[in-house]
């Protein structure tokens, strides 16, 4: 008992005089990189590394050193994407410059798909009657070249038909711009259209 009491004696005295029996380790966090971004857009989204922070408006984002991916995304706009590699207590500044807006999908390309589809399903309906009722006539007969005519001309309808859905429907899902106009030609008076890719 005699000898723990000299012990801490001991041990009290050291610390106040300011020496001790080990020396001291202190861990030291490297200190935090400060980002500052610029020119946010309200309600747009941040991510760093791939998981989303916040949305809102930008405030500095403190990171540890190293390389980080950041990205803002807004709603109608590229997103912007910027690689940094931060020092510690380095702090950044950076401009967002998201890219231009997204031209909005015309309604003009899908409704004209959707109605070339509806016609071309129509006239293939069409030519499968017509060829019925040609071979209900005689080979050779009047009913029967009235018929068997107007059947291939409706496959050849619904094929054309066909051909104009698809062309329709590629250039909607491919996001062609919502420019289609229709205007006639002083000249001849026939209609022209604009497209715009």
């Amino acid at each position: 008992m005699r000898l723990l009491a000299t012990h801490s004696t001991l041990l009290l005295f050291a610390i106040a005089i300011g020496v001790t029996t080990a020396p001291a380790v202190m861990a030291q966090t490297p200190p935090h990189a400060v980002v500052h971004l610029t020119n946010v857009p309200p309600g747009a989204l941040l991510w760093v590394d791939q998981r989303q922070v916040r949305s809102g408006p930008a405030r500095p984002l403190r990171l540890q050193p190293g390389r980080h991916r950041l990205q803002v995304e807004a709603r109608g706009r590229r997103p912007w994407i910027q690689i940094v590699d931060l020092e510690p207590g380095e702090e950044v500044v950076l401009p967002v410059e998201l890219g231009e807006p997204r031209p909005a999908r015309s309604t003009f390309w899908l409704v004209s798909g959707i109605v070339a589809t509806v016609l071309g399903v129509g006239a293939e309906a069409l030519a499968l009657v017509l060829t019925n009722k040609a071979n209900d006539e005689y080979r050779g007969s009047d009913g029967y070249n009235r018929y068997r005519n107007g059947a291939i001309a409706s496959h050849v309808t619904a094929g054309v038909l066909g051909l104009a859905a698809g062309v329709s429907f590629y250039l909607y899902f491919s996001g062609a711009s919502s420019s289609v106009a229709y205007r006639p030609d002083p000249g001849g008076g026939v209609l022209t259209a604009s497209f715009h890719f």
